[in-house]
């Protein structure tokens, strides 16, 4: 009959036929620790813990140890399935219910504040691609242009205006990381989904200012040529990218029913 003293850290344990990865806690009558997969495992020599929570502390052990751990660097996935198997040892250890889900709590915060690095350092690298991309984007515009310089004529314009929106999206992105909502869980994928959406978003936002423009329904007599007025424009654009609610309140003064002119300036009959 095995005793727990007798488990070693790399050793296959013969009661559960698991390898010991890390060895949390031990005495004459249990044994805790974490097998090679990060698990938690435990068994007793002869009595049962004495208090009554145990079950609720194995069930908590279970919801967290279900949580996906593939995100996180190896050391700190380790460091949060020991906070987890703590637990059970303070449980088993010291009949103490109170240390126990303590224990847990730390583990959930640890597991919480570490996920959503990695998940904000998602959104960010996103977030910096698609500036750098929206530069580069401008400058095979730039570099494409006809020799006298900026011209309002041909497609020109536009490429530039949905560059811009880019830029100005990306730039949205990066300056709202650490307040957007993200759930690690649902991994790379999906927040590298939402980078695209947004991106995608600014860039539909900066066309649609360029049109506005060009309508003049905004920034009236801007259209012409010269330097300014590609910089008030591609200042425009950028905006329209950057802020949520640039779209919203052109599109509110279209369905309005204002004319040309500057934003909320109608023609009378």
């Amino acid at each position: 009959m095995s005793k727990p003293q007798d488990i070693k850290v790399g050793e296959i344990d013969p009661v559960t036929g698991v390898r010991v990865k890390q060895l949390i806690m031990w005495s004459e009558t249990f044994v805790v620790y974490l097998g090679e997969d990060l698990f938690t495992y435990w068994w007793l020599s002869d009595h049962p813990s004495t208090i009554i929570e145990f079950g609720k502390v194995l069930a908590r052990v279970a919801s967290l140890e279900s949580r996906p751990i593939g995100h996180l660097a190896p050391d700190r996935a380790l460091a949060f399935r020991s906070l987890v198997a703590e637990s059970v040892a303070r449980a088993l250890g010291d009949n103490s219910y109170q240390g126990a889900e303590a224990a847990l709590n730390e583990a959930e915060q640890y597991y919480n504040a570490r996920s959503a690095e990695v998940a904000r350092g998602w959104l960010l690298a996103c977030g910096l691609i698609g500036v750098f991309g929206g530069i580069v984007y401008l400058g095979v515009a730039y570099a494409v242009m006809p020799a006298g310089g900026p011209t309002w004529v041909g497609a020109i314009p536009m490429i530039v205006a949905l560059g811009c929106g880019a830029i100005g999206a990306s730039l949205s992105l990066i300056s709202r990381v650490g307040k957007l909502a993200v759930d690690p869980a649902a991994g790379f994928p999906l927040h590298c989904l939402e980078s695209v959406a947004r991106v995608a978003a600014g860039i539909v936002g900066g066309g649609l200012a360029y049109l506005a423009i060009k309508a003049q329904l905004v920034a009236t007599g801007l259209v012409g040529t010269g330097s300014t007025e590609w910089a008030v424009v591609m200042l425009f654009c950028t905006v329209a990218g950057l802020s949520e609610r640039f779209v919203p309140q052109l599109v509110d003064q279209i369905e309005s029913g204002h004319g040309a002119g500057a934003p909320g300036a109608g023609k009378k009959e």
